[in-house]
């Protein structure tokens, strides 16, 4: 690694905004940003010489993504090299280092936030893989420029409380197709494996009786330790995932088909159509002839009033 000039910001053609620390104190008692807003964010292009030691940690999250060029991060005693459509996230309070390469130095787009919920858009990653650099798929970059493209517009507009709403949005657009939507470093995990395996299995059979036995026998695993991980992933035990997989079917074929109840609960696995219309009733609130009948008066509603 090079020796360089330590330089933590002042590039050509930098954004860099700073929420003034007093505005804080409104973020965190606003009903629309206590649970997630930034406090700093900007974009250092070439940024050569760039270097920040934070021996201590932050106070914030810290996010930082390279579009462009090669830096390095030393965290817990470990170098890491970031490339190309990498990036970098610092949980709070862990010290750390990171610098630019000094004979391509990289192009980063970063942020630091808080938040009441701010863990929790970053726990699984977190959680289930212990690593600080991530590789970026390139196809979301263009979709990541523009978001904070979006931030900075919105920022230089003014820091008033419509617009650091408008920025807490977009960051929580941001970290969820970061860590959770298109978060596929997860998928070697093996509860997320299992899990989306079992989904799988749900959806193909959706019109047989499997069993909590047929569901643990597909995942190999114990009863006991296959609800404990679809509990953590959904908050329901797997047959009742699966009963309101069921029933979300049936209301899909409701609204788009003629199939009279009897054949939509045959499709969907119930034998008895009274016992499918209790269930129905119990997810959905009302009986499926209800639903039925509450989605036509609206698609009527609505050629009526097409033009």
């Amino acid at each position: 690694m090079e020796t360089m000039i330590k330089k933590p910001h002042g590039f050509i053609n930098e954004k860099m905004y700073i929420i003034p620390r007093d505005m804080l104190k409104i973020m965190t008692t606003h009903p629309l940003l206590k649970h997630l807003y930034i406090t700093d964010v900007g974009y250092f292009p070439n940024a050569k010489f760039h270097y920040r030691e934070r021996l201590e940690g932050s106070e914030q999250f810290i996010l930082i993504i390279n579009v462009k060029g090669k830096g390095y991060a030393t965290i817990d005693n470990t170098t890491y090299v970031i490339n190309e459509n990498k990036m970098l996230l610092i949980p709070k309070h862990v010290g750390h280092i990171y610098q630019a390469n000094l004979q391509d130095p990289w192009h980063i787009y970063w942020v630091h936030f808080l938040g009441e919920n701010a863990y929790y858009y970053l726990k699984d990653y977190i959680e289930n893989t212990n690593v600080y650099i991530k590789n970026i798929d390139i196809s979301q970059i263009p979709l990541i420029i523009s978001l904070f493209t979006a931030i900075f517009e919105a920022f230089e507009s003014g820091m008033i409380v419509r617009n650091l709403i408008h920025t807490s949005q977009i960051l929580s657009y941001l970290l969820s197709n970061l860590f959770i939507y298109n978060d596929v470093s997860l998928v070697v995990d093996r509860k997320n494996t299992t899990f989306m395996s079992l989904m799988e299995y749900m959806n193909k059979n959706i019109a047989n009786n499997i069993t909590l036995d047929d569901m643990a026998k597909h995942t190999n695993l114990s009863k006991s330790q296959l609800n404990l991980i679809f509990k953590e992933k959904t908050g329901f035990s797997p047959v009742d995932y699966f009963i309101r997989i069921r029933i979300q079917e049936a209301a899909k074929l409701l609204n788009l088909t003629n199939l009279n109840i009897n054949e939509i609960a045959a499709r969907v696995g119930y034998d008895d159509p009274y016992y499918f219309s209790r269930i129905f009733k119990k997810v959905m609130g009302i009986p499926p002839s209800q639903y039925r009948n509450n989605h036509t008066i609206l698609t009527q509603y609505k050629n009526n009033n097409s033009y």
